[in-house]
């Protein structure tokens, strides 16, 4: 039996689910390589990239009550889409993936699996990226999915 079986998460979306290959600290390495995106430094810090540093760097509040079907229309109206897939960490082991309109969808179920501890996100050619931060609700990305999100 998959340790998975147990999560209602998994148990909700299993069908649409995979359990990728390999796991999270490869999914950054692959991350840092496509995206330029620079790891933090700075280990009080609960994000994995330093979006400081970001050439491209975009920034809202996403942990709002009712903005789950907000959140999936600017998902639907930006680059993201055109993906094919989206891969996600859940914990800090476990990579899944599944396909991007799938979730757009659920977005608010996979941060959830997380037990809203942040999340780490990207597309299959790990170029566009989004980070979740636990702490404060900020959702990080490197392209535009709230219009004047842009951070200076």
């Amino acid at each position: 039996m998959n340790s998975l079986d147990n999560s209602w998460w998994y148990k909700k979306h299993k069908e649409y689910i995979s359990v990728s290959y390999f796991e999270r600290k490869l999914l950054i390495e692959h991350i840092k390589h496509q995206s330029n995106l620079k790891k933090n430094r700075y280990t009080d810090s609960k994000l994995v990239f330093n979006w400081n540093l970001a050439q491209e760097k975009y920034a809202f509040f996403f942990d709002y009550q009712g903005g789950d079907d907000e959140i999936a229309t600017w998902l639907l109206n930006s680059r993201f889409v055109e993906s094919k897939s989206v891969l996600m960490d859940i914990d800090h082991k476990l990579v899944i993936e599944v396909e991007t309109m799938y979730y757009i969808r659920n977005w608010y179920d996979f941060y959830a699996a997380t037990a809203f501890m942040g999340q780490l996100l990207c597309n299959e050619t790990f170029n566009l990226v989004m980070e979740l931060k636990e702490d404060d609700g900020i959702l990080f990305s490197n392209f535009e999915i709230k219009t004047s999100s842009a951070c200076i």
